[in-house]
């Protein structure tokens, strides 16, 4: 053999021998590649019919607020939370102010952030690096603008989600009635508020290997010719269904698209075939219609951490605990809507929840369409559970709420509180949230307003828990003049709720307001209830065809007409 021949095979050898230890075998594992399935059950048993009053009122850890037994909410919707590793240890813990609220039939509702982590949080940086999300370079992404050296987590991640449970079983142990779980869904698929708004977040190796699922079981007849012709995808880079679906070395890899594509740097784009496959779902509002990638298995994993946390409380305690998140979630007692800026909850635009103009309550402002849709699309996500507003915070809203002379935040509740609950909705009485120097109720001077006002709607709970929205129109002979038509559930009374957005700077009281409309049936009393006061026992009315005519003496903030059949 002559020595070009030698050189030959020892360099053929050479190559052969570092391809080995470069590569490794596919993961021919396709067992696994079958549908995400999710098994238990998530649905809620606690039954809150009777819980009219909500409290938001946030303290640390290991102190409480006075406020909330002064109140006296039946339930106090986020008494603390878990951040960072405040919050991730019995001990650290008030017991006794759990057992206060207990004495006082308060239902004490705690949780933590389900979406912000810190390296801290986290056994060793490895475990840390795996749990946050990446954008689609695979580049880990900072959210500075929360707070320093937070991140954003996958929630695709199975070891991050057995973390979450895990320091929420210890409240569970510590013995809180409920759990809020806050921004269970803006780990990195969103844009919103304190996100990465361009959407180029979320394109971990966990999630993109969901996707990979995703696709395989959304569509199981592809050949290799469909993947390529519907979404482009290539030969050295295309969904295999021999191959296991996160091995991302050997099957499709979304990040490797994106930059063969050309659209690493906006993964949204319009013009990328898989965006739509990917979904654009919205920051804390989940739609259980959307089948994308990205809502559908959220709804999964969402899923898989109430089951968790329901299959443990009454495994181990024999009780029910609730569950609640910011916004809108399949699986939970009640919705906890956060008003935050950055919305898009007024038709796709953002819904001004505390109106502001020149320094001054905008109370000529109706939110009746937005109550109204937002009460539909909890609806339709959560089935029939309340759903509850709470002004959120650090955000423009609350700061304008803070900048609010005392009787205008008392106003706020009177218009505001009071067309949520006409509309079907609850609003939970603001006390106090966990950032310094925020004042307080009692800082504002309006707690003993609140507790007052709150017992109009304890006193009258029948008349919102038992009663449904309807599409009955009336006529109001008046402008500024908000009104909605509701049936009790015995289908015997329609309550017609007038909210007075006369306004400006103060209410101005309107008098003799003639109102009409058909109740389908003659009455046989027809009264008023207010918080206001001023209640009619009985307003005389009379019968004109199919319509019935009544005059509303006077209407100040608000009130509701009672009509009996």
């Amino acid at each position: 053999m002559n020595k070009t021949k030698i050189v030959f095979i020892v360099s053929m050898l050479f190559i052969c021998c570092n391809a080995s230890d470069d590569k490794r075998d596919p993961d021919t594992d396709i067992s696994r590649n079958g549908p995400y399935d999710v098994s238990g059950d998530p649905s809620p048993k606690m039954d809150l019919s009777s819980k009219s009053i909500y409290g938001f009122s946030q303290t640390a850890n290991g102190s409480e607020d006075s406020q909330v037994y002064s109140l006296s909410p039946d339930i106090n919707m986020r008494a603390w939370q878990k951040w960072e590793t405040a919050g991730i240890k019995e001990s650290q813990f008030n017991k006794v102010y759990i057992a206060k609220c207990r004495s006082k039939k308060i239902l004490f509702v705690a949780g933590g952030t389900a979406s912000v982590v810190f390296e801290t949080e986290a056994a060793d940086r490895n475990t840390f690096l795996d749990w946050i999300t990446r954008d689609s370079y695979g580049k880990p992404v900072l959210h500075s603008e929360i707070v320093p050296n937070a991140y954003r987590v996958s929630m695709a991640n199975p070891s991050y989600r057995e973390y979450l449970v895990k320091v929420m079983k210890v409240q569970i142990d510590a013995g809180v009635d409920g759990l809020f779980l806050d921004e269970a869904n803006s780990g990195g698929y969103n844009g919103g508020p304190s996100h990465n708004f361009n959407g180029n977040e979320g394109y971990d190796d966990y999630s993109i290997a969901d996707f990979n699922r995703y696709l395989i079981n959304k569509y199981p007849s592809y050949s290799e010719a469909d993947w390529k012709k519907k979404f482009g995808m290539t030969d050295d880079n295309i969904i295999r269904r021999d191959i296991a679906y996160d091995d991302l070395e050997y099957n499709f890899n979304y990040r490797k698209y994106l930059s063969q594509k050309g659209f690493s740097d906006y993964p949204r784009d319009s013009a990328n075939p898989l965006a739509k496959e990917w979904g654009f779902p919205l920051a804390n509002r989940i739609d259980v219609a959307d089948d994308s990638f990205s809502s559908s298995y959220m709804v999964l994993y969402w899923k898989e951490i109430v089951i968790a946390l329901r299959e443990y409380a009454r495994s181990r305690y024999s009780k029910e605990i609730i569950i609640t998140s910011n916004g809108i979630f399949p699986f939970t007692d009640f919705n906890s809507l956060g008003l935050y800026n950055y919305n898009n909850d007024d038709n796709g635009k953002e819904a001004d929840y505390v109106p502001f103009a020149s320094g001054k309550l905008n109370g000529s402002k109706s939110l009746k369409s937005v109550y109204l849709g937002m009460y539909e699309r909890s609806r339709k996500t959560s089935g029939n559970v309340p759903l509850v507003l709470f002004i959120d915070w650090p955000c423009e809203m609350m700061s304008n709420y803070y900048k609010l002379s005392m009787e205008q935040k008392k106003d706020y509740w009177r218009i505001y509180a009071a067309e949520a609950y006409s509309c079907g909705l609850y609003f939970a009485f603001h006390l106090r949230t966990v950032m310094p120097g925020d004042p307080t109720s009692t800082d504002s001077g309006i707690l003993d307003f609140l507790k007052d006002y709150s017992s109009f709607y304890r006193t009258n709970h029948a008349v919102y828990e038992k009663s449904v929205n309807t599409s009955l129109s009336a006529d109001i002979d008046r402008k500024g003049v908000m009104y909605n038509v509701t049936e009790s559930s015995d289908k015997n009374k329609y309550y017609v709720h007038l909210v007075n957005h006369n306004y400006s700077s103060t209410i101005s009281e309107q008098k003799n307001i003639a109102v009409s409309f058909d109740p389908g049936f003659v009455p046989s009393k027809i009264s008023s209830l207010s918080p206001d006061g001023n209640a009619d026992v009985s307003i005389p009315f009379t019968k004109s065809g199919g319509s019935i005519s009544l005059t509303v003496p006077e209407l100040q903030h608000y009130k509701v007409i009672v009509v009996e059949k």
